[in-house]
């Protein structure tokens, strides 16, 4: 039945919607995570103020606001499948 109403709906089951965040995580993870890595290699190399150092630490600010993004998104949705699943 639930599958049914989710197909009329366009909507996609939870386990679906897990994984997908679950793959968007695990992504945003492994960028952040080599770009921490190139940065302490650049800190190795130059001042902090080299064009190359402060591009990276500019592009992980970004990757992690991305990622906040995604997680602040994904918990609204959560609540609302669940408010929506109570309603019901």
């Amino acid at each position: 039945m639930l599958t049914e109403y989710q197909s009329k709906s366009g909507s996609i089951n939870a386990s679906d919607e897990a994984k997908v965040y679950l793959e968007g995580s695990i992504t945003y993870e492994a960028q952040i995570s080599s770009l921490k890595l190139q940065i302490a290699t650049l800190n190795q190399r130059f001042e902090a103020n080299h064009p190359a150092l402060t591009t990276a630490q500019q592009q992980l600010s970004q990757l992690e606001g991305e990622r906040a993004f995604q997680r602040a998104f994904q918990e609204s949705s959560c609540i609302r499948s669940q408010s929506g699943i109570a309603a019901t």
